[in-house]
């Protein structure tokens, strides 16, 4: 039986942490960051409660080069909450 996969839509940061990080504000630095992280049920990601899917679910797959669709979600999901917390981090010109 043939079913419809549930569409994946990543979570965007529509705006970094208004103040970036420094020695003096990392208490309220990381109760916003941790907000935003909790808020878009995200922490597994950064507390690595859950494994990461497999890149590839079979070897045949691995053969052909088919990537598991869950493994390419995470990793697209991951790499905009990293680009979110280093802009939220560092001062770039």
């Amino acid at each position: 039986m043939a079913f419809a996969e549930t569409p994946f839509h990543p979570h965007v940061f529509s705006n970094a942490i208004s103040s970036k990080l420094t020695d003096d504000n990392f208490l309220t630095w990381m109760q916003h960051a941790e907000a935003m992280i909790k808020g878009f049920y995200l922490q597994r990601h950064i507390d690595g409660a859950t494994s990461i899917p497999a890149k590839f679910l079979t070897t045949d797959d691995e053969r052909k080069g088919s990537v598991n669709a869950a493994f390419e979600n995470y990793e697209q999901q991951d790499n905009l909450l990293k680009s979110w917390l280093l802009e939220s981090i560092f001062e770039y010109n």
